[in-house]
């Protein structure tokens, strides 16, 4: 017999896959050009890092090397990332424009965010005939709420910790190659791979910049989910009498 408990465990996994599997990011802002513009822009930042990984490692140990090519492969696959993830968010807005007319009044055009706006006003929509069939009040989603809360809280507190220790660890390391790098272009005293570790350090801090959005994406995933639908049932449970 199926009880009250087992009834709200059941629609709060509902609404989560709701949101989350019906109402994806893919499957409803995105159509196929911009998928696959995404998935390109992705691999580009990937090679990105692994050209200037080898950059640093080989420019430590020899200044005068050809390791500058590796650095024009990194800045070449960071211009790209940067061009494809355009044309991905480029290619998702005409998208929406075409099969969600009635959203348009949502959207911000911004050049390398997809318009979660848009994917906001959508799953709200869908969520609030959901608990209007349910009949759900004000008391009731704030447990639902707090409950989705406490996941993504628990989710944060544990995966916190392999970054704590890659931090610890990697950092350094890569004290030990900028200071080794720094002590050499000293004792050389040439412009040139002075400009060249300049650029190198320049690429470095935007590829980690897109690196931490990647990872928290990854890591944090689940948790970032917890925290969109507690944001929209927040929004819903306003708009009940």
């Amino acid at each position: 017999m199926k009880t009250r408990l087992d009834s709200h465990f059941l629609f709060r996994k509902i609404i989560y896959n709701t949101c989350f599997e019906e109402l994806s990011l893919g499957k409803v802002l995105m159509d196929k050009k911009s998928i696959l513009l995404k998935n390109f822009a992705t691999g580009a930042i990937i090679f990105a890092v692994i050209f200037e990984i080898l950059f640093f490692v080989i420019y430590s140990t020899d200044l005068k090397s050809y390791s500058f090519w590796l650095l024009i492969g990194a800045l070449f696959s960071l211009i790209t990332y940067i061009i494809s993830m355009t044309s991905s968010v480029t290619a998702s807005g005409n998208y929406i424009k075409t099969e969600y007319p009635y959203y348009i009044k949502h959207m911000e055009y911004k050049k390398l965010s997809y318009e979660i706006s848009v994917l906001k006003a959508i799953r709200i929509n869908k969520l609030s005939n959901l608990i209007y069939k349910k009949k759900l009040n004000k008391n009731i989603l704030d447990t639902y709420i707090s409950y989705f809360d406490e996941k993504s809280e628990s989710i944060k507190s544990k995966n916190w910790l392999p970054i704590s220790f890659f931090t610890v660890f990697s950092l350094p390391i890569w004290n030990a190659f900028v200071n080794k790098i720094i002590q050499s272009i000293i004792k050389q005293k040439d412009w040139v791979l002075t400009i060249i570790f300049f650029v190198a350090l320049l690429i470095f801090v935007v590829l980690i910049f897109a690196l931490r959005t990647i990872l928290t994406s990854i890591l944090f995933k689940k948790a970032e989910k917890y925290r969109q639908l507690n944001e929209l049932l927040k929004i819903i449970k306003e708009s009940i009498d």
